[in-house]
Protein backbone atom coordinates (compact mmCIF):
# COMPACT_ATOMS: atom_id res chain seq x y z
CA UNK A 1 0.00 0.00 0.00
CA UNK A 2 1.27 3.47 -0.88
CA UNK A 3 1.28 5.90 2.04
CA UNK A 4 0.64 9.46 0.96
CA UNK A 5 1.58 12.67 2.70
CA UNK A 6 -1.20 14.61 4.44
CA UNK A 7 -1.18 17.98 2.67
CA UNK A 8 -2.57 20.76 4.87
CA UNK A 9 -1.63 23.98 6.59
CA UNK A 10 0.30 23.57 9.80
CA UNK A 11 -2.08 22.99 12.72
CA UNK A 12 -1.92 21.29 16.13
CA UNK A 13 -1.05 17.59 16.02
CA UNK A 14 -4.39 16.49 17.50
CA UNK A 15 -6.34 18.39 14.84
CA UNK A 16 -4.26 16.97 12.00
CA UNK A 17 -4.39 13.43 13.36
CA UNK A 18 -8.18 13.56 13.64
CA UNK A 19 -8.47 15.03 10.12
CA UNK A 20 -6.29 12.21 8.78
CA UNK A 21 -8.84 9.67 10.00
CA UNK A 22 -6.55 8.08 12.56
CA UNK A 23 -8.37 5.69 14.91
CA UNK A 24 -7.01 5.71 18.48
CA UNK A 25 -8.05 2.08 19.10
CA UNK A 26 -4.92 0.05 19.76
CA UNK A 27 -2.82 3.01 20.91
CA UNK A 28 -3.25 2.70 24.68
CA UNK A 29 -0.34 3.32 27.04
CA UNK A 30 1.43 0.07 27.94
CA UNK A 31 1.94 -1.00 31.57
CA UNK A 32 0.72 -3.62 34.03
CA UNK A 33 1.36 -1.83 37.34
CA UNK A 34 1.48 1.87 38.12
CA UNK A 35 2.74 4.36 40.68
CA UNK A 36 1.15 7.81 41.10
CA UNK A 37 3.21 10.59 42.68
CA UNK A 38 1.75 13.95 43.74
CA UNK A 39 4.16 16.43 42.17
CA UNK A 40 3.44 20.14 42.62
CA UNK A 41 6.62 21.57 41.07
CA UNK A 42 6.22 22.97 37.54
CA UNK A 43 5.87 20.11 35.08
CA UNK A 44 8.55 19.84 32.44
CA UNK A 45 8.66 17.61 29.38
CA UNK A 46 9.26 14.52 31.54
CA UNK A 47 7.13 15.34 34.58
CA UNK A 48 6.93 11.70 35.67
CA UNK A 49 10.70 11.32 35.55
CA UNK A 50 11.14 14.55 37.48
CA UNK A 51 8.69 13.34 40.14
CA UNK A 52 10.56 10.06 40.55
CA UNK A 53 13.90 11.88 40.80
CA UNK A 54 12.72 14.57 43.23
CA UNK A 55 10.43 12.53 45.48
CA UNK A 56 11.96 9.05 45.72
CA UNK A 57 15.28 7.90 47.11
CA UNK A 58 17.85 7.15 44.36
CA UNK A 59 17.62 3.38 44.86
CA UNK A 60 13.81 3.50 44.63
CA UNK A 61 14.00 5.67 41.54
CA UNK A 62 16.41 3.23 39.91
CA UNK A 63 14.01 0.40 40.71
CA UNK A 64 11.17 2.29 39.00
CA UNK A 65 13.22 2.74 35.84
CA UNK A 66 14.34 -0.90 35.87
CA UNK A 67 10.81 -2.33 36.18
CA UNK A 68 9.59 -2.91 32.65
CA UNK A 69 5.89 -3.37 33.42
CA UNK A 70 5.69 -0.56 36.00
CA UNK A 71 4.78 2.95 34.88
CA UNK A 72 5.21 5.98 37.14
CA UNK A 73 3.07 9.08 36.60
CA UNK A 74 3.03 12.53 38.12
CA UNK A 75 -0.39 13.72 39.26
CA UNK A 76 -1.67 17.00 40.69
CA UNK A 77 -5.02 18.53 41.67
CA UNK A 78 -7.11 20.12 38.93
CA UNK A 79 -7.86 23.17 41.10
CA UNK A 80 -6.09 24.88 43.99
CA UNK A 81 -2.72 23.23 43.62
CA UNK A 82 -1.02 25.40 46.22
CA UNK A 83 -3.64 25.02 48.92
CA UNK A 84 -4.84 21.48 48.23
CA UNK A 85 -3.88 18.82 50.74
CA UNK A 86 -1.21 16.35 49.57
CA UNK A 87 -2.42 13.34 47.65
CA UNK A 88 -0.96 10.11 49.01
CA UNK A 89 1.24 8.06 46.73
CA UNK A 90 -0.90 5.45 45.01
CA UNK A 91 -0.11 2.21 43.27
CA UNK A 92 -2.09 -0.46 41.54
CA UNK A 93 -2.60 -3.12 38.93
CA UNK A 94 -4.74 -2.94 35.80
CA UNK A 95 -6.93 -5.35 33.86
CA UNK A 96 -9.15 -8.07 35.26
CA UNK A 97 -7.48 -7.92 38.68
CA UNK A 98 -7.52 -4.12 38.83
CA UNK A 99 -6.57 -2.64 42.19
CA UNK A 100 -5.86 0.90 43.42
CA UNK A 101 -4.10 1.34 46.76
CA UNK A 102 -3.18 4.34 48.89
CA UNK A 103 0.39 3.97 50.17
CA UNK A 104 1.24 5.03 53.71
CA UNK A 105 4.57 6.52 52.62
CA UNK A 106 6.56 7.13 49.47
CA UNK A 107 7.84 3.72 48.36
CA UNK A 108 11.42 2.66 48.98
CA UNK A 109 13.31 0.22 46.77
CA UNK A 110 11.71 -2.97 48.21
CA UNK A 111 8.26 -1.40 47.96
CA UNK A 112 8.83 -0.45 44.31
CA UNK A 113 9.94 -4.00 43.57
CA UNK A 114 6.82 -5.32 45.30
CA UNK A 115 4.56 -2.99 43.29
CA UNK A 116 6.22 -4.07 40.05
CA UNK A 117 5.54 -7.71 40.95
CA UNK A 118 1.88 -6.85 41.67
CA UNK A 119 2.33 -7.33 45.41
CA UNK A 120 0.52 -4.30 46.82
CA UNK A 121 0.65 -3.24 50.44
CA UNK A 122 -1.61 -0.36 51.44
CA UNK A 123 -5.19 0.68 51.94
CA UNK A 124 -7.66 0.13 49.10
CA UNK A 125 -8.56 3.48 47.53
CA UNK A 126 -12.18 4.47 47.18
CA UNK A 127 -13.67 3.95 43.73
CA UNK A 128 -12.00 4.96 40.49
CA UNK A 129 -9.55 7.69 39.57
CA UNK A 130 -10.03 9.74 36.41
CA UNK A 131 -6.73 11.15 35.15
CA UNK A 132 -6.61 13.69 32.31
CA UNK A 133 -3.28 14.52 30.67
CA UNK A 134 -2.40 18.21 30.91
CA UNK A 135 1.38 17.91 30.41
CA UNK A 136 1.71 21.04 28.27
CA UNK A 137 5.52 21.01 28.18
CA UNK A 138 5.34 17.60 26.50
CA UNK A 139 2.85 18.82 23.91
CA UNK A 140 0.67 21.91 23.74
CA UNK A 141 -2.39 19.88 22.72
CA UNK A 142 -2.40 18.27 26.16
CA UNK A 143 -3.08 21.67 27.70
CA UNK A 144 -5.30 23.17 25.00
CA UNK A 145 -7.48 20.05 24.74
CA UNK A 146 -6.86 18.39 28.10
CA UNK A 147 -7.29 21.27 30.51
CA UNK A 148 -10.94 22.06 29.54
CA UNK A 149 -11.83 18.38 29.92
CA UNK A 150 -10.16 18.15 33.34
CA UNK A 151 -11.85 21.35 34.52
CA UNK A 152 -15.32 20.30 33.36
CA UNK A 153 -15.03 16.84 34.90
CA UNK A 154 -13.67 18.18 38.19
CA UNK A 155 -16.58 20.60 38.46
CA UNK A 156 -19.00 17.65 38.42
CA UNK A 157 -17.06 14.77 39.92
CA UNK A 158 -14.69 16.51 42.31
CA UNK A 159 -11.29 15.27 43.40
CA UNK A 160 -11.65 11.80 41.91
CA UNK A 161 -10.58 13.71 38.77
CA UNK A 162 -6.90 14.60 38.64
CA UNK A 163 -4.34 15.92 36.18
CA UNK A 164 -1.71 13.43 35.05
CA UNK A 165 1.58 13.55 33.20
CA UNK A 166 2.15 12.33 29.66
CA UNK A 167 0.08 9.27 28.74
CA UNK A 168 1.62 8.74 25.32
CA UNK A 169 -0.19 9.56 22.10
CA UNK A 170 -0.58 13.30 22.64
CA UNK A 171 -1.77 13.50 19.05
CA UNK A 172 -5.03 12.04 20.42
CA UNK A 173 -5.55 14.88 22.92
CA UNK A 174 -7.52 15.22 25.01
CA UNK A 175 -6.35 11.92 26.49
CA UNK A 176 -7.60 10.32 29.69
CA UNK A 177 -6.77 7.28 31.81
CA UNK A 178 -9.27 5.44 34.00
CA UNK A 179 -7.67 3.72 36.98
CA UNK A 180 -7.40 1.10 38.15
CA UNK A 181 -8.82 -0.68 35.09
CA UNK A 182 -6.15 0.90 32.87
CA UNK A 183 -8.37 1.94 29.97
CA UNK A 184 -7.20 5.04 28.15
CA UNK A 185 -9.20 7.29 25.84
CA UNK A 186 -8.46 9.86 23.15
CA UNK A 187 -10.00 12.67 21.11
CA UNK A 188 -12.12 13.57 24.13
CA UNK A 189 -14.27 16.62 24.70
CA UNK A 190 -16.12 17.33 27.96
CA UNK A 191 -19.34 15.67 26.75
CA UNK A 192 -17.78 12.36 25.67
CA UNK A 193 -15.48 12.36 28.70
CA UNK A 194 -18.48 12.73 31.00
CA UNK A 195 -20.11 9.65 29.47
CA UNK A 196 -16.89 7.68 30.02
CA UNK A 197 -16.71 8.78 33.67
CA UNK A 198 -20.36 7.97 34.40
CA UNK A 199 -19.82 4.47 33.01
CA UNK A 200 -16.60 4.03 35.01
CA UNK A 201 -18.40 5.02 38.22
CA UNK A 202 -20.84 2.17 37.52
CA UNK A 203 -17.94 -0.24 36.99
CA UNK A 204 -18.31 -0.24 33.21
CA UNK A 205 -15.95 0.35 30.30
CA UNK A 206 -17.40 2.87 27.85
CA UNK A 207 -16.45 2.12 24.23
CA UNK A 208 -16.50 5.72 22.93
CA UNK A 209 -13.03 6.85 21.80
CA UNK A 210 -11.34 4.04 23.68
CA UNK A 211 -7.62 3.61 22.96
CA UNK A 212 -7.07 0.38 24.84
CA UNK A 213 -6.34 -1.32 28.11
CA UNK A 214 -2.79 -0.87 29.36
CA UNK A 215 -1.91 -4.55 29.84
CA UNK A 216 -2.91 -5.60 26.31
CA UNK A 217 -0.74 -5.44 23.16
CA UNK A 218 -1.92 -3.09 20.37
CA UNK A 219 -3.80 -5.65 18.26
CA UNK A 220 -5.59 -6.98 21.34
CA UNK A 221 -6.48 -3.43 22.38
CA UNK A 222 -7.98 -2.86 18.93
CA UNK A 223 -9.92 -6.13 19.07
CA UNK A 224 -11.19 -5.31 22.56
CA UNK A 225 -12.33 -1.91 21.29
CA UNK A 226 -14.10 -3.54 18.30
CA UNK A 227 -16.10 -5.89 20.51
CA UNK A 228 -16.91 -3.17 23.04
CA UNK A 229 -18.28 -0.91 20.31
CA UNK A 230 -20.68 -3.73 19.48
CA UNK A 231 -21.85 -4.51 23.01
CA UNK A 232 -21.82 -0.99 24.50
CA UNK A 233 -20.81 -0.08 28.06
CA UNK A 234 -19.97 -3.28 29.92
CA UNK A 235 -17.72 -4.59 32.67
CA UNK A 236 -14.05 -5.35 32.18
CA UNK A 237 -14.81 -9.07 32.19
CA UNK A 238 -17.29 -8.74 29.31
CA UNK A 239 -14.29 -9.12 26.98
CA UNK A 240 -11.52 -11.43 28.11
CA UNK A 241 -8.62 -11.71 25.64
CA UNK A 242 -7.37 -15.30 25.51
CA UNK A 243 -4.66 -15.35 22.83
CA UNK A 244 -2.89 -13.11 20.31
CA UNK A 245 -1.04 -14.67 17.37
CA UNK A 246 0.64 -12.77 14.54
CA UNK A 247 1.41 -14.34 11.17
CA UNK A 248 2.95 -11.91 8.72
CA UNK A 249 0.75 -8.82 8.44
CA UNK A 250 -2.27 -10.46 10.05
CA UNK A 251 -3.00 -10.92 13.75
CA UNK A 252 -5.55 -13.35 15.15
CA UNK A 253 -7.10 -12.37 18.47
CA UNK A 254 -9.27 -14.87 20.32
CA UNK A 255 -11.38 -13.96 23.33
CA UNK A 256 -14.38 -14.76 25.44
CA UNK A 257 -16.98 -12.09 24.68
CA UNK A 258 -19.97 -11.97 27.01
CA UNK A 259 -19.50 -15.64 27.78
CA UNK A 260 -19.14 -16.79 24.16
CA UNK A 261 -16.18 -17.32 21.80
CA UNK A 262 -14.80 -14.42 19.78
CA UNK A 263 -12.24 -14.47 16.95
CA UNK A 264 -10.97 -11.50 14.98
CA UNK A 265 -8.39 -11.34 12.20
CA UNK A 266 -6.87 -7.85 12.09
CA UNK A 267 -4.13 -6.01 10.26
CA UNK A 268 -2.71 -2.53 10.52
CA UNK A 269 -3.66 -0.18 7.67
CA UNK A 270 -1.31 2.80 7.32
CA UNK A 271 -2.83 6.22 6.81
CA UNK A 272 -1.47 9.56 5.62
CA UNK A 273 1.83 10.77 7.05
CA UNK A 274 1.75 14.14 8.79
CA UNK A 275 5.19 15.65 8.18
CA UNK A 276 4.91 18.75 10.36
CA UNK A 277 2.56 20.13 13.00
CA UNK A 278 2.32 23.31 15.04
CA UNK A 279 3.39 21.22 18.05
CA UNK A 280 6.75 20.33 16.53
CA UNK A 281 8.30 16.91 16.96
CA UNK A 282 8.77 14.05 14.53
CA UNK A 283 6.50 13.31 11.56
CA UNK A 284 3.38 11.38 12.58
CA UNK A 285 2.44 8.09 10.93
CA UNK A 286 -1.31 7.61 11.12
CA UNK A 287 -3.40 4.50 10.55
CA UNK A 288 -5.95 2.13 12.00
CA UNK A 289 -6.48 -1.51 12.85
CA UNK A 290 -8.83 -3.09 10.33
CA UNK A 291 -10.85 -6.24 10.94
CA UNK A 292 -10.28 -8.66 8.05
CA UNK A 293 -12.86 -11.13 9.24
CA UNK A 294 -14.55 -12.35 12.38
CA UNK A 295 -14.69 -16.00 13.27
Amino acid sequence: MIVTTFDTAVAPCSDLTRAAGDDPAGSGTAFCTFLLLDYRSPWGRDAAGDAVRDLLAPAAGAAVHAARALRAFAIRPVQGRRGAIPIPARAGTVGHDARLMDLATLPDEPAVTAIASETLVGNPADGVLIAVCTNARRDRCCAVRGRPVATALHAEFGDRVTEISHLGGHRYAATMLVLPTGYSYGFLDPVIARDVVLAALDGLVHPANVRGRADLPPAAQAADAFWRRQIGPAGVDAVRIENVRTDGDETLVTATVQGGPGRLHLHRVPGPEIPVTACGGKPISTGRWAVERAG
